[in-house]
């Protein structure tokens, strides 16, 4: 069992400070950048719904122009992967994706939007995307005029949301950064403070003790060392004491 007294208890004790704050700051650093990477994958997620859209009336565009079995080829891609990968992408943006490396979103401001932007979708663009598939496969003039505006619209509240998240993003980044200067900061206040502990219960005693000790040699036995501790320096410095009075 450690003796509080002792002077190697009081060095555990600082030495485990000192641990204590370099993990704390190393873990908190590594979540920190852990979540804002991310953050910041999410942002990139969706960010590329909006390509996902525009990639869809290019799809629709491009089966206008063609016909039969090529025609049917590309719509198939559009009512089949291109819907799907919408789907994907939004759920990792709302519960995340280990593949992707996409954290849970629980930041509440940043859910109802998201939740708006999920609901424009299933209820209005994904709906109509069917109906146009149908059209242009049957070759009708303009078919996929309601699906351009209805997706720019959709497009508006991604942009939307996108700005939240940048917004959100870095607002947290900020909040890392103070953190960070200000673990920095009490860790310097730490070891100045262990520093003056060192150099007061360890060094300066030791100094004492060196100077009492050459004192005695020169033959000055009325010299004492202030003891000021109950440890291992205390006990050396009663000793000297004791030793310069026996002389």
């Amino acid at each position: 069992m450690l003796n509080a007294r002792s002077l190697n208890t009081k060095y555990i004790i600082i030495g485990s400070t000192f641990l204590f704050i370099v993990t704390s700051f190393t873990v908190t650093s590594f979540w920190f950048t852990e979540h804002l990477r991310s953050e910041a994958r999410r942002i990139n997620a969706a960010g590329s719904l909006r390509l996902k859209m525009i990639e869809i009336a290019w799809f629709f565009n491009r089966a206008g122009h063609e016909e039969g079995v090529e025609r049917g080829r590309i719509i198939e891609i559009v009512t089949r992967e291109k819907i799907a990968e919408i789907d994907k992408t939004l759920d990792a943006i709302k519960y995340g994706d280990k593949g992707s490396r996409l954290g849970h979103l629980s930041h509440e401001p940043l859910i109802l939007p998201l939740n708006d932007l999920i609901s424009k979708w299933r209820t209005e663009v994904k709906p109509l995307i069917a109906e146009t598939a149908d059209k242009v496969l049957r070759g009708e003039e303009g078919a996929q005029a309601a699906y351009d505006v209805r997706s720019r619209e959709c497009i508006d509240t991604i942009n939307l949301f996108v700005d939240r998240l940048v917004n959100n993003y870095e607002v947290e980044f900020r909040i890392y950064n103070n953190l960070r200067f200000g673990i920095i900061g009490f860790s310097i206040l730490m070891f100045l403070a262990m520093a003056v502990y060192v150099r007061k219960r360890l060094v300066s005693p030791i100094i004492k003790l060196k100077e009492m000790a050459l004192r005695i040699g020169k033959g000055d036995y009325e010299s004492r060392v202030d003891v000021l501790t109950n440890d291992e320096i205390g006990e050396l410095g009663r000793s000297f004491n004791a030793m310069a009075y026996i002389r």
